[in-house]
Order: C-alpha cells, then structure tokens, then sequence
C-alpha cells in the first residue's frame, strides 16, 4: 500500500503531463527554499524537542546544509564598489569570487524594509 502511494506521489510531482507536473507549477528552487524554511523554523522552535521533529531535523540536516552552502549567496562575491544607495539598501558591482565576472547587486536590508511595512 505504502509504495503504490509512493509512486502515485512520485509520478504526481514528475508527471509527463504539463498540467499536473508539480514542477511546472512550482521551481525547484522555489521548493527548495520551502524546505530551508521548514527545516530553520523547526530548528528554531521550541516544537524541535518533539520526537517527529527531531527526527526530521536529523534527516533533513545534511540536505539543508548542503543546500545553503551551494545557494547562491552575498558570501559568493567581492564587492567592488557601491554605486548607489536607497531607502532599503545599496547597489554595488560585485565580482564572483569562483569566475571574476562582474555583476551589479541589489543589497537589501531586511529588517528595513520589515520595519517599513508595519
């Protein structure tokens, strides 16, 4: 029973057919970030001391650190100057640490633009 729903599951979410492809309607990388965010709020609450959750934690862990360590990330690049500034941040052109191709970057700061939408 467990593995027919399985590969209804996995035929739901890799499905040939456009309508019902899962990734069509949703990126991966916007699944992925669902993940990440799943992963930081448990980790973050006091749920984590639930046998469910510390169990996903201990699952989800090397996944999630492998995922934030390959996203893209301010981490990734040099900045080499600022070009601008603006009420929620800065524009700089920065350089990719891994290729030395240069880029412009919108640096936001979100507590900022939290603190403005209240």
């Amino acid at each position: 029973m467990l593995r027919d729903e399985s590969e209804s599951l996995e035929n739901f979410v890799l499905s040939k057919n456009e309508t019902t492809n899962l990734l069509n309607k949703f990126s991966l990388e916007s699944l992925l970030d669902a993940l990440i965010v799943l992963y930081d709020e448990c980790f973050s609450s006091s749920l984590r001391r639930d046998k469910h959750i510390a169990n996903f934690l201990d699952y989800a862990r090397q996944y999630v650190d492998k995922l934030k360590e390959l996203r893209l990330s301010r981490n990734h690049f040099d900045i080499i100057k600022v070009i601008g500034r603006g009420a929620f941040g800065e524009v700089a052109f920065v350089r990719m640490k891994n290729t030395d191709n240069i880029y412009a970057m919108k640096i936001l700061n979100k507590w900022e633009i939290l603190k403005r939408a209240e």
